[in-house]
């Protein structure tokens, strides 16, 4: 009998489908320079690489800056901020990728997330409808604000905003629901991750 996973019960991908497809990684803007720098990105790849069976995997990476403009910061000050740290995190790893000759350079495609939100029809639809559904269902706002308080943020506006729209995007990625541009994989990929 198979057993149910728990709650917070995670478990690791052995190997990846001989299919073609593509690996999603959604960059936090504040992690790129500690837990999400060039080197921990290129050790994650280090993993990953393990668990490939054919040559026929790509790489979406997305930079979430435009999520951060649920913020009272001035958008200018951020605007120039993200841009400089997705300009030198992404050259960062491109420089690790090629320097490892078992790693395909075309295999990475690097986007922000207002491009990725271009690739999704009627993205604002959903997302007022999301917003809809948050606000009739005490359950989900729940979940929502525990969510928020989790990561140590203050329950407000803009980080139920910043919450709904990742949970939304990210959903309609994985079921396949935005187009990914990955130069590698050619719109052929049969799973994404």
């Amino acid at each position: 009998m198979a057993s149910t996973p728990g709650t917070n019960e995670f478990f690791d991908i052995n190997k990846f489908p001989k299919e073609q497809g593509v690996t999603y990684y959604a960059l936090s803007m504040p992690l790129l320079n500690n837990v999400q720098s060039p080197e921990a990105c290129y050790q994650a790849d280090l993993d990953l690489i393990t668990k490939i069976q054919v040559s026929n995997v790509g790489a979406q990476i997305v930079y979430t800056d435009s999520l951060y403009l649920y913020s009272e910061a001035p958008a200018m000050e951020l605007k120039l901020k993200h841009q400089k740290l997705i300009e030198e995190h992404k050259q960062g790893w491109l420089n690790l990728i090629k320097q490892n000759i078992y790693i395909i350079p075309s295999a990475f495609t690097f986007m922000t997330w207002s491009q990725l939100i271009l690739e999704c029809p009627r993205f604002s639809n959903h997302l007022t409808k999301l917003r809809r559904i948050y606000k009739n269902d005490p359950i989900f706002q729940n979940y929502v604000q525990l969510d928020i308080v989790g990561v140590g943020r203050e329950v407000n506006d803009c980080t139920i905003g910043y919450m709904l729209e990742e949970i939304l995007l990210d959903y309609l990625v994985v079921k396949g629901q935005v187009r990914l541009h990955n130069d590698y994989t050619k719109d052929k990929e049969e799973w994404i991750l």
